[in-house]
C-alpha cells in the first residue's frame, strides 16, 4: 500500500511540474492580451467568419433561425409564444423543449 501511495505521489508531482512549466510560457508579458477574454478586450470572435462563411451567408442563416424559433410552426419549430395580452403589452414565454417546461422573466 505504501509503494502505491508513493507511486501516485510521484506521478502527481511530475504532472504538476510539467503543467507549471507550460503555463508560465502562456502567460508571458507578450501573450497577456491574447489570454484575456472578450469581456476584457471588447473583441468578440466570429467563428463563422473564421471558418470562411461570408457575412451575407451568416446574416441569412441567423435570420432564418430567428424566424424559425420566433415565428415558425408552434408544434415543431417555435419556442417563443405570446399567449395573450394585458395592459402592459403581450404576455410572452419561451418553451424549454428539453424539459417540457416554461422559461420566463418571472423565474429570474
Amino acid at each position: 500500500m505504501g509503494k502505491l501511495i508513493i507511486f501516485w505521489l510521484l506521478i502527481s508531482i511530475t504532472a504538476l511540474y510539467q503543467l507549471s512549466g507550460q503555463g508560465t510560457a502562456e502567460y508571458s508579458a507578450g501573450n497577456m492580451e491574447k489570454e484575456k477574454g472578450a469581456f476584457y478586450t471588447g473583441k468578440y470572435r466570429n467563428l463563422f467568419r473564421e471558418y470562411g462563411h461570408s457575412r451575407r451567408e451568416i446574416r441569412s442563416r441567423n435570420e432564418a433561425a430567428f424566424q424559425q424559433l420566433f415565428h415558425g410552426d408552434s408544434v415543431t419549430h417555435a419556442v417563443y409564444f405570446e399567449p395573450g395580452r394585458n395592459e402592459n403589452g403581450p404576455l410572452v414565454y419561451v418553451s424549454d423543449v428539453l424539459h417540457n417546461d416554461v422559461r420566463s422573466e418571472g423565474i429570474s
